[in-house]
């Protein structure tokens, strides 16, 4: 069971989400998808992804570097931080909507962005294909911030 923890443990919130969303699809149709999709993604993958993140960049930093291909460095205290305030934001936007899922999807993806760009030139400059490199991570952090704004873009309709 260790072993399908270390290999697939970082996944569980997005497969939570996938099933969660496909009930939420088959019990209510389209009714309040994008509403409910939006809420899911901020539940799950912001708030539930970062909440390992917040643990392994702070109590396990040493395994988490190697993990990922890095030196361990004070650094990942601060990804902890900004992990934490993210968590915080996803479970609030749960309870508001508006406005402030606008400007958490910015603060999302104004972090994730970045850092799968810091993973991607890993990649080219490094060769680090490490899986907490170049492995599910890396899409996560760009696939999740573009879905929330292809949703709200949906959601809002402002376009």
């Amino acid at each position: 069971m260790k072993k399908f923890f270390d290999k697939f443990g970082i996944m569980i919130p997005f497969l939570i989400f996938i099933v969660v969303t496909i009930t939420n699809l088959i019990q209510h149709g389209l009714v309040n998808f994008v509403e409910t999709t939006i809420k899911n993604i901020f539940f799950y993958l912001v708030t539930c992804q970062m909440i390992p993140s917040i643990i392994l960049h702070s109590v396990k930093r040493e395994s988490t570097a190697s993990y990922i291909g890095w030196e361990s460095s004070h650094f990942q205290n601060t990804l902890a931080g900004y992990s934490l305030s993210l968590s915080i934001l996803g479970v609030m936007c749960t309870i508001y909507q508006g406005a402030f899922w606008i400007v958490t999807t910015i603060a999302v993806t104004l972090f994730l962005w970045p850092c799968a760009i810091s993973h991607i030139v890993e990649i080219k400059k490094n060769g680090n294909v490490n899986a907490g490199n170049a492995g599910y991570i890396l899409y996560w952090d760009i696939f999740m911030p573009l879905s929330l704004i292809v949703l709200l873009v949906i959601h809002f309709q402002l376009f």
